[in-house]
């Protein structure tokens, strides 16, 4: 809705946009998360957020609050040859009811031909080569973003990352129980900080790693300097 022209491929859609936030269990709903004070507050400002946008680049405002709010509705209406999209309630007796978009406990989702229809999208095209003809640049460079498949490929190399680290801490763990040595397990104890280390780093700098949980890591660290520092002061009173 920010931009000043839509164009939409065949077999799109656009719409149901409601907000939700996610856990560890999946997404919510903002209200079943936050309550419904404080999810209608959210709600509330992305719906004046939504039609503020829709309505600057002269689309219908009341059909992007139906996409985040699934108890809007809306019909269109004509009204001295003029198309108007209201909410029913507000449907005066001269109004001829033209169309139903959407009804009451369902977000509002329009396919490609809906949206260029209601004013929402401008264009329906078959290709990048149609829509470049369709803005006056056939002759246009195509420089393609691979910003989001790279970021992927580097979070999976860093969950993998991960993962194996984890699996490596369960496998040093059992080493150190069935160690003979105080330097051995001295060592031992040094890569696991290490490693619970380099996790809490990747953590941090990766916040979608759901799985890694921070705060048990900062206590197995502190466990494991707790168990070096015994371990060490043993040796040396050994000595």
């Amino acid at each position: 809705f920010a931009c000043s022209k839509i164009y939409m491929a065949n077999n799109t859609v656009i719409g149901a946009a409601a907000v939700i936030t996610l856990d560890k269990k999946g997404p919510k709903s903002i209200k079943d998360k936050y309550g419904e004070d404080i999810g209608e507050k959210f709600s509330s400002a992305w719906r004046g957020y939504m039609a503020s946008l829709a309505e600057h680049n002269n689309r219908p405002g009341l059909l992007a609050r139906a996409m985040v709010d699934k108890d809007i509705e809306v019909i269109e209406v004509k009204q001295d040859g003029k198309r108007i999209f209201i909410d029913p309630v507000n449907k005066k007796e001269r109004q001829e009811v033209v169309h139903t978009w959407n009804k009451k406990g369902s977000l509002l989702t329009l396919t490609a031909s809906e949206a260029v229809n209601c004013e929402v999208a401008d264009k329906v095209v078959d290709s990048r080569g149609e829509l470049l003809s369709q803005l006056d640049a056939a002759g246009a460079e195509l420089v393609i973003n691979t910003a989001v498949q790279d970021a992927g490929r580097e979070f999976e190399k860093v969950r993998l990352k991960c993962e194996g680290i984890e699996k490596s801490l369960d496998l040093k763990f059992k080493e150190i129980e069935n160690s003979q040595t105080s330097a051995s397990a001295l060592k031992l104890l040094r890569e696991i900080k290490s490693d619970v280390q380099t996790v809490i780093k990747l953590a941090n700098d990766y916040p979608d790693l759901h799985h890694v949980d921070v705060q048990k890591l900062e206590e197995l660290q502190n466990s494991v300097e707790a168990e070096y520092k015994d371990v060490k002061t043993h040796t040396r009173r050994r000595r």
